[in-house]
């Protein structure tokens, strides 16, 4: 819970002790519960409110009511009548419910960065009239697309937070994304220290948008990096334009290997978006390149190296990066976060230096032909994908790391939005340990690639990292091929 929301609920819980005293002074009550509720304006005004602290501000709001009858009613004290008690523990029963709702869903903050830079960040809007809108059939319209930017800037740089998410990016039952503060500055000067800073350009998941690995995305920009996260219109859940038009997904679920029909769609489907989102990334690469010749903000112009660009996808998002890989030659190195590989990169390789991060080793052979059904067919695919992954390592060079363990989510900010196993879906280590995990070896590769400066040993030998549990997670390089 936030600070004013931990005050105000203390409020609360003041009026509500009073309140069921046997017998109370109508001055304190009246005092007290007008306290609270100006605690609970405040937390409101200042911190922003949300759902799931309903309860304590329904709870305050009926005390003050209750208060402000007493005190027209000129009572000086108040006689119990008997239904105190009931009352003040069905109220107690609501202040809890809502600690405990906000303790499960919290607005979340995410680690701070490490590096030398601070961070600063940008959403930007851009257009590709070369290319027609995929999901509107009918009228020919263009590509639209949104991107936000994260760069380095000065330690000494100020300016307000940018939030997770944008305010009209979020509905009601899940504003505590547009409550969340980042570690980024909104619009900030980027930093003079060097002349130019490489590229690394990021893709999400299936449903996923830009922020969705906003850690990994600051962790990068304060080591030096110019990050460009993207939404993907009519595939990501959920994309705003400036103008206020609603993109929403059009896409249904995706993983199905119930039968042999639903999983050859499902291939296909994955073939589809791939492609789709490999081009949104030359779009927005073409747009880089504008940007650095004349940039219309006045702020990223020759700031950006472009003989130096990478590309970091989750989920899907790594295969749209072996594929944009294969595709462009100006992407440099890629890092696929434990995402399948599709189109032309799964049977040709990623043409380009390549780190697959995957969260767990894939059935053998011989398990996959002992299965029957979807299982079956999902320990098949894994096991091809598997191949088809050290093939390319084996021709273009790179890594594959494997770790033990960690959930789908573990490999981007989804164990950052609650505490609770159930709902965060972490994996065998804490939600800091495996992003910091990640990010180390995610620097640490670019850099070996882009020439900057690296611990060797990050990317030469294998390590543990033990949690407070003392459970270790063992990070396995199983193919090294840089050399």
């Amino acid at each position: 819970m936030r600070p004013l929301e931990i005050v105000a609920t203390l409020g609360v819980v003041a009026s509500i002790f009073i309140f069921i005293s046997s017998r109370f002074e109508r001055p304190w009550f009246v005092a007290i519960a007008a306290f609270a509720l100006l605690l609970i304006g405040l937390h409101g005004l200042i911190e922003g409110m949300r759902w799931q602290m309903v309860p304590v501000y329904f709870v305050g709001g009926l005390f003050f009511l209750y208060a402000g009858i007493q005190f027209i009613r000129g009572d000086k004290s108040v006689t119990p009548s008997g239904l105190e008690y009931p009352a003040g523990l069905a109220a107690t029963v609501f202040v809890g419910l809502g600690i405990l709702l906000s303790t499960a869903l919290p607005v979340f903050k995410l680690p701070a960065p490490t590096g030398p830079y601070k961070i600063g960040t940008q959403v930007r809007y851009i257009v590709d009239l070369k290319r027609r809108e995929p999901f509107i059939s009918g009228e020919a319209k263009p590509r639209e697309l949104m991107i936000q930017i994260w760069y380095p800037v000065d330690v000494t740089a100020k300016g307000s937070l940018s939030t997770y998410r944008g305010r009209n990016e979020t509905t009601f039952w899940n504003a505590r994304y547009s409550l969340a503060k980042t570690h980024a500055i909104a619009d900030a000067a980027i930093s003079a220290r060097q002349d130019s800073y490489p590229v690394v350009v990021f893709a999400p998941s299936w449903w996923g948008g830009r922020s969705e690995a906003t850690f990994q995305a600051e962790e990068l920009a304060s080591h030096g990096y110019v990050v460009v996260g993207m939404d993907h219109p009519y595939s990501t859940r959920l994309t705003v334009f400036p103008d206020g038009r609603l993109a929403r997904t059009r896409l249904v679920a995706g993983e199905d290997y119930s039968s042999d029909a639903s999983f050859q769609a499902f291939i296909a489907a994955a073939d589809e978006q791939v492609k789709i989102r490999v081009e949104d990334a030359l779009s927005v690469l073409n747009e880089l390149e504008r940007i650095n010749a004349d940039d219309p903000y006045r702020q990223l112009t020759s700031r950006l190296d472009l003989k130096r660009i990478g590309i970091l996808g989750y989920s899907i998002g790594g295969g749209v990066a072996a594929q944009a890989c294969w595709l462009d030659h100006r992407f440099r190195a890629g890092v696929d976060l434990d995402g399948m590989v599709a189109a032309e990169s799964e049977s040709q390789g990623t043409k380009a230096p390549f780190f697959f991060i995957f969260g767990d080793y894939p059935p053998s052979h011989e398990q996959a032909a002992l299965a029957d059904g979807a299982a079956k067919r999902e320990a098949e695919f894994e096991v091809h994908q598997f191949d088809q992954v050290t093939r390319s390592l084996s021709k273009y060079g790179g890594f594959l790391m494997i770790l033990p363990g960690q959930n789908h989510d573990s490999f981007s900010d989804g164990p950052f939005y609650s505490p609770l196993n159930s709902i965060a879906y972490p994996g065998s280590v804490s939600a800091e340990q495996a992003a910091r995990i990640l990010s180390q070896y995610i620097i640490a590769f670019f850099n070996s690639q882009f020439g900057e400066a690296m611990d060797d040993a990050l990317l030469h030998a294998p390590t543990e990292i033990a949690n407070s549990n003392l459970k270790k997670l063992s990070v396995t390089f199983i193919i090294n091929l840089l050399n």
